[in-house]
């Protein structure tokens, strides 16, 4: 699969973009460059899997992030590997189960626990549970849940997977859906026109940070492992980013001059960069947080302590790119 691009003269677009910058502009052709892998984040904040093809619908990619964990209470929260690192170990993907029906697959992928060493498996929970997708919510409980700015409504996903859940993480949680009539819009601040729906609607956005896809590009890994090579560090590889779309680039953040795109048949809007967290800092096979380096003023972990030196804009460190289809099909 290829990807066509067209160029922006701006190398960050994390201000809001001009009025001749929303209008779009054509994709010029033999602009090319190769997609090197996707990846669908069934459940916010946990493992996700690698597909050969992905579909999309009203929120993006069909079926990612559509689930999340959630800290219930007076005023339910979203919880993520910001809180809780070793949500790394946690593995989710959507299948098709017996009778055609959708299932959600969680798997437990943390290394042999005491309790197994001594051979007490036999009286831990299996470390594989199906759940099976709601065709819709009809009673089904409601829950606000905040994440971020937004409080949005989502449906509970029952005791059964919270006790599941809450046993492997160690803390007590709880798993919501989306749901079918699930309403969170994108940010106005940087949606270009066309990029609007029925040319006047937001986007809409499942339980992702902010925007529908996240796409980043391999030259700016590999020049972000250079450096930290350079700085005496380890090199890390692109799933502590978790991007759903990679694309091979020879020229490193390359993906930054990027302002419309098409992937497949499906055009796309690139519309900010994403700043990061404490999130790249988590190894996603071991869930264990880097510390930070004690000649470290910041207090930051690498890589994004080597981020920081030069991909900083205002407050934020920035590596991948968020985009918007342009279209829900494809």
């Amino acid at each position: 699969v290829f990807v066509r691009r067209y160029r922006r003269a701006l190398t960050d677009r994390t201000p809001p973009p001009s009025a001749g910058d929303r209008a779009g502009f054509p994709i010029p052709p033999g602009d090319k460059t190769v997609v090197d892998s996707v990846c669908v984040y069934p459940v916010k904040a946990l493992r996700g899997a690698r597909h050969a093809r992905v579909d999309l619908d009203a929120y993006g990619v069909k079926g990612d992030r559509r689930f999340m964990l959630y800290v219930d209470g007076p005023a339910p929260r979203f919880i993520t590997q910001r809180q809780m690192p070793h949500l790394a170990l946690m593995e989710a993907e959507l299948v098709t189960g017996p009778g055609g029906r959708e299932e959600l697959v969680l798997r437990w992928r943390a290394p042999m626990s005491r309790a197994e060493r001594l051979g007490l498996a036999a009286i831990l929970p299996a470390a594989t549970m199906h759940l099976q997708v709601p065709v819709n919510a009809t009673g089904m409980r409601r829950v606000r849940v905040g994440i971020w700015s937004d409080e949005v409504e989502t449906v509970d996903m029952g005791a059964r997977v919270a006790l599941w859940v809450s046993f492997w993480l160690g803390r007590r949680v709880r798993l919501c859906w989306t749901g079918d009539a699930f309403h969170r819009p994108v940010d106005a601040r940087y949606t270009p026109d066309i990029a609007l729906r029925g040319g006047k609607d937001l986007p809409q956005v499942s339980f992702g940070d902010g925007y529908p896809i996240l796409l980043a590009g391999t030259a700016s890994l590999q020049d972000l492992n250079r450096r930290l090579v350079a700085a005496g560090a380890e090199p890390v590889p692109m799933d502590r980013f978790r991007p759903n779309v990679v694309v091979h680039t020879t020229q490193p953040f390359d993906e930054d001059t990027w302002k419309r795109i098409r992937i497949g048949q499906v055009e796309y809007a690139v519309v900010k960069g994403c700043g990061r967290c404490k999130v790249p800092t988590i190894d996603q096979a071991t869930g264990k947080a880097a510390p930070a380096p004690a000649a470290s003023t910041s207090g930051l972990a690498e890589p994004v302590l080597t981020l920081s030196q030069y991909r900083k804009h205002g407050d934020d460190f920035y590596f991948g790119q968020n985009i918007i289809p342009l279209t829900t099909a494809g």
